[in-house]
């Protein structure tokens, strides 16, 4: 169940080490909350009901 904060092309420029300065900031990389855990129980909890697989597995 791919969500934009987990796949996202921001990735490639989060921070890796504390004095890395080719940081830009992200708006979506990362930004896990409430809204993407229950997204996600949901998908798996009709993929329990309906007996169907994702459209897109998870990775």
């Amino acid at each position: 169940y791919l969500t934009p904060e987990q796949f996202s092309a921001e990735w490639d420029w989060i921070k890796l080490l504390p004095d890395d300065s080719t940081t830009q900031s992200h708006k979506t990389a990362g930004q896990f909350g409430a809204c993407t855990n229950i997204y996600q129980v949901a998908c798996t909890m009709c993929s329990l009901i309906t007996l169907y697989k994702p459209q897109r597995p998870p990775v």
